[in-house]
């Protein structure tokens, strides 16, 4: 149903987008802004934007599971800047652009695109729409942040860590434990334990259930991530900084 931190990185985005999107209401005109998240294979993180109230609602969204065009692109962001004279995009690292063309790869063997398509697109922008353009990256800070800890995850992550613990302590090895959802309203989820060659190297892709053929996020999808998201667990801070546990190795 969700890979374990998937729930806490959409809240800190969402909320993260959230005051960005306030921030640019304030003002009546301003520079386009990309905000390039991760996302190298598909866009479930940069679609949990969608469910910000649509009063704060970045203007566009794109995700690697749409069919885009780098003119399809400079089209709806010419449309909104003309409309509105700003225009907040949020973006998959790893959105599909026939123009684009990456070589360098990491030491894992993967492709470099942190930061490649937000600067190809603000060059684009600027260039061909002569419109000034910024572009922020959250990147690590994504997936590391303490302030916005989804409650089912944490009690997930709980659950999961502890069946296999004992699945590994009960000589069980070859498999993964899944996590599969079996009602949405209240939502509720199973562990399971499928075998690791049918996972392994597998992605899951946001399928037409929950985009539809304009590239528009449907109400499924919603009905998918509400759950994940929609309560948050308690910090603890001392003198204005989140405490944080360190263990000994």
């Amino acid at each position: 149903d969700f890979c374990l931190g998937f729930p806490s990185s959409a809240c800190y985005f969402m909320n993260s987008i959230k005051s960005l999107s306030a921030d640019y209401i304030s003002m009546e005109k301003t520079k386009v802004c990309i905000v390039e998240v991760m996302g190298r294979e598909t866009g479930w993180l940069a679609a949990s934007a969608s469910l910000i109230e649509k009063e704060f609602r970045p203007d566009l969204i794109f995700i690697p599971e749409q069919n885009l065009t780098l003119k399809d692109i400079l089209t709806k962001v010419k449309k909104v800047y003309e409309k509105k004279h700003k225009c907040l995009i949020v973006a998959s690292e790893g959105i599909k652009i026939k123009e684009i063309k990456i070589k360098e790869k990491d030491s894992h063997g993967n492709l470099l695109l942190e930061g490649y398509v937000g600067k190809y697109l603000q060059e684009q922008i600027q260039n061909k729409l002569n419109i000034g353009c910024r572009v922020i990256l959250p990147s690590l800070l994504t997936r590391s942040n303490p302030f916005f800890i989804s409650k089912v995850d944490q009690e997930m992550a709980v659950r999961v860590g502890s069946f296999a613990f004992k699945a590994a302590t009960n000589g069980r090895t070859g498999i993964m434990v899944g996590i599969k959802r079996i009602l949405n309203n209240p939502a509720k989820w199973c562990l399971t334990m499928p075998p690791l060659e049918k996972v392994e190297h597998k992605t899951r892709f946001m399928d037409s259930l929950y985009i539809d053929k304009e590239g528009e996020f449907t109400k499924y999808f919603e009905t998918y991530l509400r759950p994940l998201v929609n309560d948050l667990v308690p910090i603890s801070t001392t003198n204005g900084s989140v405490d944080l546990l360190k263990f000994k190795k």
